[in-house]
């Protein structure tokens, strides 16, 4: 409530605060106020420091030429100018609840009330696009009921005896909560809205959206439409493990996928290759590292058995290339941690080696 008498502006002007009717009140540059539960006032001008024992709410204006320390909350509904710096416990916001909001759930600023002039607020959430913490409710507001949240809050007989003081605390993918572990999915935000400060079964916690503003990493669900471009993709990164499988007459097209095997010169043998994913082989090409011997074969097999043709590279020279012919469809699908197998043999000397080349489609 305002105070009896307390004048609708107060200035303070070479050192002495004037009120509207031009008394002298105070010969100072500093204006202390104690708590008046709370001091209201219309505008408030002070060119020296503020220093209030309680708290402030000015309906206009707060225009300070020094610092101001707020003990408890300030309440301004026009703007702050502080030159020195404004150091609150807490600053509150009026808002109309979006929905029930619990004592210690954060939220976020969803819409507009124009009927009662002020913000909506509604439950923030780690797993939903645009939802980050910006605010929490420090007691029970019904929705549709105004009220008032703030930036900080010591939050009290919590579990936090999973974690130690000085932990990171996250927003949740459950709506207005908290976590000690933070959400790891791809399409969650990681962000920290506060620090254990007691640790046990009835421990607290000491939310704070302002100092802990910058700690958050989106998720992928909050990425624009295209917003990766080619600049922002390290060179050197894209494999396999990004392409899409592609389904039959798929209407788009998928990106192929090319195994590079190096069958050495030598004996008869197997080079081996264990997929990580489930793959189609769709061609495969041989380039002789050396002259063909005699009765020189490759063979693309599915573990021991073939999917191509014996592919003769017995007549070819060092750089000839030789494709595989044939590509047998009961046997070209290889299983997720199945085996790529490229054989070697030989009837006269050894094998001349080869860079062999298998292409595929990654396939559900």
């Amino acid at each position: 409530m305002p105070v009896a008498g307390l004048p609708t502006a107060l200035e303070i002007r070479d050192g002495t605060i004037i009120m509207t009717d031009g008394t002298e009140l105070h010969d100072s540059n500093d204006l202390t106020l104690p708590d008046l539960d709370p001091l209201e006032v219309a505008s408030v001008t002070v060119t020296g420091n503020i220093d209030s024992g309680g708290n402030l709410s000015v309906d206009g204006d707060a225009d300070i030429g020094g610092d101001a320390a707020i003990t408890g909350d300030l309440a301004v509904t026009g703007k702050i100018d502080a030159d020195g710096g404004i150091t609150p416990v807490s600053i509150g916001l009026d808002i109309k609840a979006g929905e029930n909001l619990a004592e210690g759930d954060l939220v976020y600023i969803s819409g507009w009330d124009e009927g009662d002039l002020m913000r909506v607020a509604s439950k923030a959430d780690a797993d939903a696009v645009g939802r980050h913490a910006q605010y929490i409710a420090r007691e029970a507001i019904l929705g549709g009921v105004t009220g008032r949240v703030f930036r900080t809050y010591r939050l009290t007989n919590v579990n936090t005896s999973a974690g130690s003081v000085g932990d990171p605390v996250y927003l949740s993918t459950t709506a207005g909560g908290w976590t000690l572990t933070a959400p790891s999915g791809s399409d969650d935000t990681d962000q920290i809205v506060g620090r254990i400060a007691v640790d046990n079964a009835a421990g607290e916690i000491e939310f704070d959206l302002l100092s802990e503003n910058g700690g958050v990493a989106i998720g992928s669900n909050e990425l624009q439409p295209a917003s990766v471009l080619e600049s922002k993709i390290a060179p050197n990164t894209l494999t396999g493990l990004v392409a899409a499988n592609v389904a039959d007459a798929n209407v788009i097209g998928g990106v192929p996928v090319v195994h590079r095997i190096l069958v050495a010169s030598g004996a008869n043998g197997d080079v081996d290759v264990t997929l990580t994913h489930k793959t189609r082989v769709i061609d495969a090409w041989a380039v002789l590292k050396g002259a063909g011997t005699a009765g020189s074969l490759i063979t693309i097999k599915n573990a021991g058995n073939a999917i191509s043709d014996a592919l003769d590279v017995s007549a070819g020279g060092d750089r000839d290339i030789f494709r595989i012919g044939e590509i047998d469809d009961a046997r070209h699908e290889i299983a997720a941690a199945g085996t790529l197998r490229v054989s070697k043999a030989s009837t006269g000397a050894n094998f001349p080696g080869a860079e062999v080349y298998v292409t595929g489609l990654r396939i559900a």
